[in-house]
């Protein structure tokens, strides 16, 4: 019926009025169909421009969450590099004190000592200046002392007596 109303359309020789508007039906069908045509591809194209931007934007959100997943691993491990470090520092402080409290005790034992030498080093002092003023040393002997002389004589004698008999 379609291909009927095509072949009156182009024919010049009839025109009646109900063919007329055949006419204007088919031609508003075809321009119909062109602009459905026209329409569906326009549509399919923007349809398609909204799926490329929709993957673009699915893949923008997806590279986001990618990089902020990294910078979150990135972010927990400074944090757990800073920890390490922050643990490594707070027992290196502590070793530390604790050498420097031992050197505090050490610091002190010596200053006791060097306070107690001083005080005896005076005391020798005074002790020698004593002495030299009250004249009460000895004077230095010359040769043997005369117990040493009395036991080799008597050792002496006691061996030539056992050796004659």
């Amino acid at each position: 019926m379609y291909e009927d109303l095509k072949q009156i359309k182009h024919t010049d020789t009839v025109k009646p009025v109900e063919h007329i508007e055949i006419v204007k039906q088919v031609e508003d069908e075809e321009n119909y169909e062109q602009t459905d045509e026209k329409q569906v591809t326009a549509f399919e194209n923007v349809k398609h421009m909204e799926v490329e931007e929709n993957s673009k934007a699915i893949n923008n959100l997806e590279d986001e969450k990618i990089n902020s997943l990294e910078n979150e691993k990135v972010n927990v491990l400074e944090n757990a590099k800073l920890f390490e470090v922050i643990e490594e520092m707070k027992s290196k402080l502590h070793t530390l004190e604790s050498k420097l409290s031992e050197a505090e005790v050490t610091i002190r034992k010596l200053t006791e000592e060097k306070r107690f030498t001083i005080t005896e080093k005076e005391n020798l002092h005074q002790q020698l200046a004593l002495t030299r003023k009250t004249g009460n040393m000895r004077k230095p002997q010359a040769g043997f002392p005369l117990l040493f002389v009395c036991m080799v004589a008597i050792i002496s004698v006691v061996l030539g007596y056992v050796l004659r008999c």
